[in-house]
This record gives structure tokens, C-alpha cells and sequence, in this order.
């Protein structure tokens, strides 16, 4: 809540007349301007009313398990209009109880964990802080640290590197912090400087100007970002606290052209009823014709993946999914992907590549068609594989898929990830205004997000590529053409997966079932999701809010490209997909 927006609001208002106000959700009236999560437009409804009262919501953005999408949104409105002054986030800490299991792994307990099952309780739904029972972060309290901030900068003209500042705070005069800015071209630092002593009074704009000329390369995105520290000491925030940023794509991008290639490599392959086997020079790729996928990718005598890549149209539900019946109105995606009825193979072969195209059927539980799908591999001579996927709902009445993408698995020497796309932390589509663009990389186990009950986590969005190697180098890069959304991990989707939700009524044939941090446990894999995209995570509230549409898959129809390619130690990965990216 913005405390200093509320008090100068109330001074430039006439307090005396009371307004009447229907709050969201209860049927009835009041002359308290403290609403609980009231929907963004509700919120604009009052505020384009000539309101006499400042408008604070006393609960909103619910934060519980995987949530706080469109955050940014809510304040997108809340920044438009005087009266409207934020609110109260529920809540701030989960109210998880440490145990341990008989195996010593420390867990979050929380209702119907304790005591005799006749004991009522509301499950995890004491489970919806921004922070851990042990104080640690969940990853929605970073975005909340960048939309709240209070410092704003706005893109005037950025081919000739005007930026607008706007002080957003009351009391506080810009003096008080010190700027910097640098340009990353493809993640990597080229350029950087600090603003000299700005001063700006509460509430006022000023434009500054940077010197962003650079010498640019080809099929390279550039980026500025700017900074905000404190200068020094301020209550609890020591000197150097990255209190606002904001980033910007530079419009300075420039393709490279490409001649023709000679092409000194030449594929072989053999096919038969079964299987079509491509060899090249260092490789080796293995279609199989009955299950429409790739069976096998071996790299210089490594084995690259255990399994091909299967569309895939689901995700462990989040609390949100569940508050709002997804894991119920969608089911019949959460294994279409694995039901197919193949209806054709076609093999082209030319001079440079192989063409594999699939097409296939995708199947409900009863065995009807609910959808066509086309997958189409094109290999070139080097043992990259170009994806082409192409998806169309068979039925009118079929609800929207959560996610549109494949899956694959691979061996678990592979446990390392780097990444150009938003991070490091994990992002949605509706909740990245606080991951920035850049180039990431770590550990795969890293990227898993420990929630009390497990559920869907770890989502890279606006991915440019992916690598997923051993320690050594080898592995596979996975490029979009031209953004993808990316996650990686040592389990499958089933052991963040509840079939149920632990609070609220159970439907008719459900079984509670308490999951927790302890039940996830390491696999002797690598499981990773190459996707065009994945529905957001919503958050206006956790019983019944459906994700806001713009963050939803809500077409009959879908279609992305994204390319393989394998990797040997010592490659540059900026660089290789680079060439990926551009041919």
C-alpha cells in the first residue's frame, strides 16, 4: 500500500461525504473504502466515479502456492488514478509447521496433518504468504519488489537514448539515490554508466539522455537497463539496495545475410516399417514411425535424450488451478499428448535435409479424436533438427489446453542448465515484470521451487535458447524461433501432481491427499519442456478467479518452431545460437 499517496489524497479531498461502495464478492454496501479483492475493473468502475475517498484494498492479490499474476496490472490502474492507493497482499508468510520425516527430510506441515481424521480443516489454505515459514523468498515476492517500486522509467526515444524518470514518492527527492545504467548485447555487458547527481522533487518527471551509440552487431538483441540504489543507510536498508530498475530492447537490430552454403555433408538413412534411422557424420537420430516422435538422438557416442519429445498440455495444478476447477474443466489434456492415433508418415528427402513429417491424432480417455496435431522434423547434415508443431481442437466444446508444448527426457548426467530469456528466478506470463532479460545458468536441481504443497514450478519465459549439458559440455541446445518458454527438472510432472485439492469440498469421487515437499524426490532423469507458452498463474484469488484471459490458451488452433541442436565442451553457446536462430 502506498502510504504516502494515501495521505496526500486524503488532504486534496472533501472527507465529509460518505460514498457507498459494493464490495466484491458480499452483496452488500458500505462506507468503508476498504474492499477485499475487488476485480481491476471493479476498481476502475469506483475510481472513474468522482470518489471522495481514497480506495484501499484491505486483501488482494492472493498469494497462495504458485500466484500473484498480473500484479503489474493491478498497479497499472492503481497508477492511473488518485484515489486508487493499492492495498494488502495476502498475506506476507506462509504459516507452515516445520516436521520430519522417519527419513530425516524436513517438511511443511499444515491442515489435516495433525490430529484424527475427524478433525476439520482447510488444508494448506494457511499456506498463501510471499514468504516461507523460515523467512526465505518465494519467487512472487520479487515481483512484487518491482512493481512496487517507486521509481518509474519510461522509454521517450530510445534509438536516440531519452528516458523519462518519474519520482513517484511523496516525501523523498531523487538526491537521495544513486543510477546507473549498462547495455547488454545477447546478455553480455558492452556499455555502462551512471547518472550524475539527479535531483527530482516528489512527483515530478525529468528526461535524460544516454549515450547508447555501440557498435552493433548482426542477429544480436541489445538491452538497456537501468538501476536505482540508495546512497546510503535508511532504516533497515543498508547502502546499495536495488530499490528500482527497468530494462528496454534497444531498436538497433540488425540481420545478418547469409550466403548460400555448400553443403559438404551428406545424410544417410534407412527406413522401414517401424523406424527411419538418420546417420551423419557424429551422429545418430532414430524416428519412430508407430509413436509419431524421436526415439533417439545420439551425439559422438552419447546417448542425448531417454525419451523423444511428446506434446505435452498440462501442468501440476497450482492452488489457483484448483480454486477455480482447471484441473477439473481441462483433465481431458493432462495425458492427450500420450494418447495418439497415428494417421501418416511421410519421408522427403534433398540435397542438404531430411524431412520427417508426422500426423497424428490426439485422443480422450474414451478414444474419441479431440484434436489434430503435425509434427514435422527437418534434419540437416550437422544433426540439428528443426521442430515444426502445429495443433487444431477437433471438437467446438473442448475447454482451453494450459499449456502448449512438448516434453522430453534425458539422461541425468545432464544436469546443468543455461538460459537467455527472463530470470534467474522463474517467470510467467503473468508475473515477469521482475525477471529481467539476460543469461542465466546453474544447476537443474536449482530450478526447482520448493512449494509447501508441490505444484507447478520453475517456467522460464521469454526464452531466446536453452542448454541442458553434463558437467562436461555435452548436451543439447534448444533454440525458439523466436521465443519459447522453458522448464527443467529431475522429476516428472507427476511428483508435483495432486489429483485433489486439499482444501475446500471434494467432488464426487476425490480423496484428500496431503502432498508435500518431502514427496518430491530426485529422479535418475532430466525432464525438460521446450513450450510456445503456459497459461499464467492468476491471483486475484485462490477460489474461484480464473486466469486473466490475455495470459490464457484459449484458441482452437496453435502453432511454434523451435530447433535441436547437439552440443560437444568447449562450444559458445551465445554464439551457436546465433546461427540457430538466423538460418
Amino acid at each position: 500500500m502506498n502510504f504516502e499517496a494515501t495521505y496526500a489524497y486524503m488532504k486534496s479531498v472533501d472527507q465529509t461525504r460518505p460514498v457507498q461502495y459494493e464490495q466484491a464478492g458480499t452483496g452488500y454496501n458500505t462506507d468503508i473504502m476498504c474492499p477485499m479483492y475487488a476485480s481491476i475493473d471493479q476498481m476502475e468502475k469506483y475510481a472513474t466515479e468522482k470518489p471522495a475517498k481514497p480506495y484501499i484494498q484491505c486483501e488482494y492479490a492472493h498469494s497462495m502456492g504458485n500466484s500473484t499474476g498480473n500484479l503489474q496490472d493491478y498497479w497499472d490502474v492503481i497508477a492511473k488514478y488518485p484515489s486508487l492507493q493499492g492495498g494488502f497482499i495476502w498475506d506476507w508468510v506462509e504459516q507452515g509447521i516445520a516436521q520430519t520425516t522417519e527419513d530425516g527430510v524436513k517438511y511443511w506441515a499444515y491442515g489435516g496433518d495433525f490430529g484424527p481424521d475427524t478433525v476439520p480443516s482447510d488444508g494448506n489454505f494457511c499456506c498463501n504468504g510471499l514468504i516461507n515459514p523460515d523467512r526465505t523468498i518465494k519467487p512472487a515476492l520479487l515481483e512484487v519488489r518491482k512493481v512496487y517500486q517507486n521509481i518509474q522509467f519510461k522509454a521517450i526515444n530510445l534509438s536516440k537514448g531519452e528516458i523519462e524518470i518519474f519520482n513517484q514518492y511523496f516525501f523523498t527527492d531523487l538526491n537521495e539515490f544513486s543510477f546507473a545504467w549498462e547495455i547488454m548485447a545477447d546478455g553480455q555487458i558492452v556499455k555502462q554508466g551512471v547518472l550524475e547527481d539527479i535531483q527530482l522533487a516528489p512527483q515530478q518527471r525529468t528526461t535524460i539522455k544516454l549515450d547508447i551509440n555501440a557498435e552493433i552487431a548482426p542477429d544480436t538483441e541489445y538491452f538497456l537497463t537501468i538501476k536505482a540504489k540508495n546512497k546510503t543507510q535508511k532504516g533497515i536498508l543498508s547502502a546499495g539496495t536495488l530499490l528500482a530498475y527497468e530494462q528496454f530492447l534497444l531498436p538497433v537490430y540488425k540481420k545478418k545475410i547469409i550466403d548460400n552454403l555448400t553443403i559438404t555433408q551428406k545424410i544417410k538413412h534407412t527406413e522401414n516399417d517401424s523406424l527411419i534411422t538418420i546417420e551423419g557424420k557424429s551422429f545418430n537420430l532414430v524416428f519412430d514411425k508407430k509413436n509419431a516422435t524421436l526415439k533417439s538422438y545420439d551425439f559422438e557416442g552419447k546417448s542425448l535424450i531417454s525419451s523423444g519429445p511428446v506434446p505435452d498440455f498440462w501442468r501440476a495444478p497450482t492452488d489457483n488451478d484448483f480454486g477455480n476447477q482447471l484441473y477439473i474443466r481441462s483433465k481431458v489434456w493432462r495425458k492427450a499428448g500420450e494418447r495418439k492415433s497415428v494417421q501418416s508418415t511421410k519421408l522427403t528427402e534433398s540435397e542438404d535435409r531430411l524431412r520427417i513429417a508426422f500426423l497424428f491424432d490426439l485422443l480422450d480417455e474414451e478414444q474419441k479424436a479431440i484434436a489434430e496435431y503435425t509434427s514435422v522434423y527437418t534434419v540437416f547434415p550437422d544433426g540439428v533438427v528443426h521442430v515444426d508443431n502445429q495443433f487444431k481442437m477437433k471438437q467446438e466444446a473442448l475447454p482451453e489446453i494450459v499449456r502448449f508444448g512438448m516434453n522430453l527426457v534425458m539422461p541425468r548426467e545432464f544436469d546443468q542448465i543455461s538460459w537467455f530469456g527472463r530470470g534467474p528466478q522463474e517467470s510467467y506470463e503473468d508475473r515477469k515484470t521482475g525477471a529481467l532479460v539476460g543469461l542465466y545458468s546453474g544447476a537443474v536441481a536449482d530450478q526447482y521451487v520448493a512449494y509447501i504443497r508441490p505444484q507447478e514450478n520453475g517456467n522460464k519465459t521469454d526464452v531466446r535458447w536453452a542448454a541442458i549439458t553434463n558437467k562436461e559440455g555435452y548436451g543439447l541446445q534448444f533454440a525458439g524461433l523466436p521465443l519459447i518458454a522453458v522448464t527443467a527438472h529431475h522429476q516428472t510432472m507427476e511428483y508435483f501432481e495432486s489429483l485433489a485439492p486439499t482444501y475446500g469440498q471434494l467432488r464426487e469421487g476425490e480423496v484428500r491427499n496431503n502432498k508435500h515437499m518431502s514427496d518430491v524426490v530426485p529422479q535418475n532423469l532430466t525432464s525438460v519442456n521446450i513450450d510456445y507458452r503456459q497459461m499464467g498463474v492468476g491471483g486475484d484469488n485462490s477460489w474461484g478467479a480464473l486466469t486473466h484471459k490475455e495470459y490464457r490458451l484459449t484458441e482452437k488452433t496453435y502453432r511454434y518452431s523451435f530447433k535441436i541442436a547437439p552440443l560437444k565442451p568447449g562450444e559458445n553457446l551465445v554464439n551457436k545460437a546465433k546461427i540457430l536462430r538466423s538460418i
